[in-house]
């Protein structure tokens, strides 16, 4: 049987790898760019504080905005998910109702 929203349920699992691709990209990036940073850029100039301490602030930063993208990305499919689980029961149960049959749902297309 042909399922309803396909579109929909593809979008979702494409935004769930999506989001995960993101967490550990982004994760490794933010600790690769402090690692980076910690020998070649002087902050001296801003403020004084030693370097770790701005290496610090960089990683956890990055950290925190790839945490925040995921969180995002993964609320979002995971809401696609709850609306086309929605539109099924609700179908159901019509048919249910409509019909007065307690068996397997079959929906009519």
């Amino acid at each position: 049987m042909k399922r309803k929203y396909g579109v929909a349920g593809t979008a979702a699992v494409i935004l769930i790898v999506l989001a995960w691709i993101v967490l550990v990209v982004g994760v490794a990036v933010s600790i690769l760019a402090g690692l980076m940073v910690a020998g070649y850029v002087d902050y001296h100039i801003l403020l004084d504080w030693p370097d770790s301490a701005y290496v610090a602030l960089l990683t956890l930063l990055g950290i925190l905005g790839s945490l925040l993208y995921f969180a995002l990305l993964l609320g979002f499919a995971l809401v696609i998910r709850l609306l086309i689980g929605v539109e099924r029961n609700t179908r159901e149960s019509a048919y249910r109702l409509r019909t007065g049959k307690r068996e397997e749902f079959e929906p009519i297309e």
